[in-house]
């Protein structure tokens, strides 16, 4: 009788800390999308001036150089390979 005692109390305080991590969880994703909703509240604007903002000024024949390769073909809209290049150039750089 008394094992089955002790046993209901475990699987009560079980039930009991699931439920209290579950509340947890729900409240963390709750902050969790409240945040994101936040940033999406941005202005659409202030999104498209900083995809268009003028980034480094690289010179017109290594440009053309890079563009030409069968290699590097379409290297310039490659964001890693942007990062790289002006790791690489920093006095290129315009914006930082």
């Amino acid at each position: 009788m008394e094992l089955i005692e002790e046993t209901t109390r475990a699987l009560e305080r079980e039930l009991r800390t699931g439920a209290r991590l579950l509340e947890a969880r729900e409240r963390v994703i709750n902050q969790q999308a409240s945040a994101q909703a936040q940033t999406f509240k941005q202005d659409v604007r202030f999104k498209k001036q900083q995809s268009m903002q003028h980034m480094a000024s690289i010179p017109h024949d290594e440009f053309f150089a890079f563009a030409s390769h069968p290699k590097y073909r379409g290297c310039w809209q490659d964001k890693e390979f942007m990062r790289d290049y002006l790791k690489r150039n920093p006095h290129l750089r315009s914006n930082k």
